[in-house]
């Protein structure tokens, strides 16, 4: 009977879990199933459109390959109308066709079951153009097809199918593509479908795994997912292609395939005339350093060009040197191509390097994939250095942030390198306060700025788009963000033209009303008054992306401040000095001789910041924004000490950060 209880009871409990399991898998299929029905185009109010599904079809066991796309797209909005009205399609018409099989536009009400929805029977409510555009008169083989919508409504529905026949792939039977999955629209479907032999291995990398089946001839990778969020970012996110998932599809095993392939395509395309070659010389007469002579030709060929973006698949071949220096308007491969040649017939080596754009997490970048190293730059083995002939304001040596730590292809070596990451020295931006502080608090002040790197480059550009005349305005504006209702009287603005300059501005004899806040028989004032640019930052700490800067940055203020006579220090923020991987902050303070002197220094090492290392990123912020609330305190001396060092009080009452640390005080 003893028995028969046991097993009565164990068989209660078994029962009653398996009830409690049960009814867990029924609420959490409820909850799938909920959240899919929510996965509709009610539930994104702010998205512009509803991507209902978007299918490529890659097809490698015939020639010419054929690649299908169809993507649904519910229009939500007029934001939308404005986006979708017309679409372009970018092609290259020396290796592939560009087929629409299927272009209309449906009332919304009649897709309902979208997904497996055959629209072949439905008639486009509305006009459907489809025109031809040329990108480019420099490559007159890329093209645009552009789907013109004119009447487009929110509401309705697009309905596109379109087939890629790429009869010239550049490598005989190698294939290679790249897939993202999402972006700013909500997606319910993407797929991705590869079809090859099956004897013909592939190499792939992304973030989503394939499902894979053969049928004895062909082999089918399958990469699919469906309800993608739309991307929205963080603060400091990187660009759309690199927040996204994706995946990387190549035939290729290694670089060399392609390197020795690129290397043959470009050996006539380095060729200038006479007439080019003798004016080179006489730019170059006279010198004998071959750094100087490299910079000579790099600064030429930046300072008369410009710059196009062309960032097509398979486009990898430059227009000829020549053609280029006649009519210097081309993309980074053209103007990569003529600083090359130039560089050559004047014996200096030089060879392309072409650069991935993209930083995606996702990506290792393992797999040999040429669709994602478009972007051409030089490079000059004997000095081990990138050049950069695109963006307009960039110097020699400098490194325009969108390629700095990102991967190169170098195809005269057959390997990818980094590309170079500049210091925090390079890209620096120093303040120099000159303060005669008097005894009502007014002051004169003299403001002194030199820049270099990434901070030169950005004042340029600002800077360029105005005339000398303007600039008084600019800086006093910039002047601004330090002392309210001060008007630039004498002042002087330089290194706005010329890529060997670096911008630098000074303005002197400012009469500072309020400087200082008096106070009884004291005068209190903020000793760092320039911001920094970063004062403002707070980041999420369990952020998914990571903090995209750009470059590494130096920041340094520097304050001499001349005491009213007869007044003495009696508080000065408490000196700092803290570093982690990821930057810096110092603070250092001194009075001398009826003179405060202050030295503050902010440096990120880093051109972005991992989510892991986040923390460390706030850690300094924190600091800072102790720094800028910091005061210096003076008094009159009734006592008339002579020694007023003595009389200081360093540091007192400073508010600690939110996570106090130790702050290595004194050094």
């Amino acid at each position: 009977m003893i028995k028969i209880n046991r097993y009565l009871d164990m068989t209660k409990w078994r029962l009653i879990i398996f009830m409690l399991v049960l009814s867990i898998v029924i609420v959490w299929g409820q909850a799938v199933r909920a959240e899919e029905e929510d996965f509709a185009p009610d539930g994104f109010p702010h998205a512009s459109a509803f991507i209902v599904k978007r299918e490529t079809v890659a097809n490698y066991t015939i020639i010419p390959y054929k690649i299908r796309e169809t993507v649904i797209i519910k229009v939500l909005n007029n934001k939308g109308v404005d986006k979708y009205k017309n679409i372009t399609l970018d092609y290259n018409n020396l290796r592939e066709e560009l087929k629409i099989l299927d272009a209309r536009v449906l009332d919304g009400e009649v897709i309902e079951d979208y997904i497996e929805l055959d629209t072949s029977f439905l008639e486009s409510k509305y006009e459907i153009e489809v025109t031809e555009a040329e990108i480019s008169k420099m490559h007159p083989h890329l093209k645009q097809k552009v789907i013109n919508i004119p009447d487009l409504k929110k509401g309705t529905t697009i309905y596109l199918s379109y087939l890629r026949e790429i009869w010239s792939p550049p490598l005989e039977e190698e294939f290679w593509l790249v897939r993202d999955f999402g972006g700013r629209e909500p997606v319910k479907e993407a797929t991705l479908r590869v079809i090859t032999w099956v004897n013909e291995d592939i190499n792939y990398e992304g973030s989503i795994e394939p499902e894979i089946e053969e049928d004895g001839l062909k082999v089918y990778y399958t990469w699919s997912k469906e309800n993608i969020l739309p991307v929205t970012g963080e603060v400091g996110s990187p660009s759309l292609e690199d927040m996204v998932d994706v995946v990387s599809v190549s035939s290729l095993d290694s670089w060399d395939k392609f390197s020795n392939w690129y290397r043959q395509k470009l050996e006539n395309r380095y060729n200038i005339t006479g007439e080019q070659f003798i004016s080179i010389l006489e730019l170059t007469e006279g010198m004998e350093n071959r750094q100087k002579i490299t910079k000579s030709i790099y600064n030429f060929v930046k300072s008369r060009s410009n710059y196009i973006d062309i960032q097509y698949d398979y486009h990898f071949i430059p227009r000829e040197a020549a053609g280029v220096y006649k009519n210097p308007t081309g993309d980074s491969k053209d103007l990569a191509i003529l600083l090359i040649s130039l560089l050559r017939r004047l014996g200096i080596e030089a060879e392309p390097g072409l650069v991935c754009l993209r930083n995606n997490v996702n990506l290792d970048l393992d797999v040999p994939n040429p669709a994602l190293f478009k972007y051409m730059v030089v490079y000059v083995p004997e000095f081990k250095l990138f050049l950069d002939p695109s963006p307009g304001y960039t110097g020699f040596g400098e490194l325009s942030p969108y390629i700095q730590g990102k991967k190169v292809l170098l195809p005269y070596h057959n390997k990818t390198e980094e590309v170079p990451v500049l210091p925090p020295e390079f890209n620096k931006e120093v303040i120099n306060q000159e303060v005669n502080l008097l005894p009502g608090g007014t002051a004169t002040v003299n403001i002194y700025q030199t820049t270099g790197g990434s901070f030169s480059t950005y004042y340029k550009k600002i800077y360029s788009q105005y005339s000398p005349e303007q600039w008084e305005n600019l800086l006093n504006s910039y002047i601004q963000t330090a002392y309210d209702r001060v008007i630039v009287d004498e002042y002087n603005v330089s290194g706005v033209t010329g890529l060997d300059n670096n911008f630098s501005s000074w303005a002197r004899s400012l009469e500072v009303e309020g400087y200082a806040k008096k106070l009884d028989d004291s005068l209190i004032f903020h000793p760092l008054r320039f911001p920094v640019g970063f004062e403002q930052f707070t980041i999420d700490e369990n952020r998914k992306t990571p903090l995209y800067l750009g470059t590494t940055s130096n920041i340094v203020r520097e304050l001499k401040l001349i005491l009213p006579e007869g007044y003495k220090v009696t508080y000065l923020p408490q000196q700092i000095n803290r570093s982690n991987e990821v930057g810096s902050i110092k603070l250092n303070r001194e009075v001398k001789e009826g003179m405060v002197y202050l030295y503050f220094n902010f440096v990120i090492k880093k051109p972005w910041i991992t989510p892991d290392e986040c923390y460390l990123f706030n850690d300094l912020v924190r600091w800072l924004k102790v720094i800028k609330r910091d005061q210096i305190i003076i008094k009159k001396n009734k006592l008339m000490k002579t020694d007023i060092e003595e009389e200081v009080s360093a540091g007192e009452g400073v508010e600690e950060p939110e996570e106090n640390e130790d702050t290595n005080l004194g050094q």
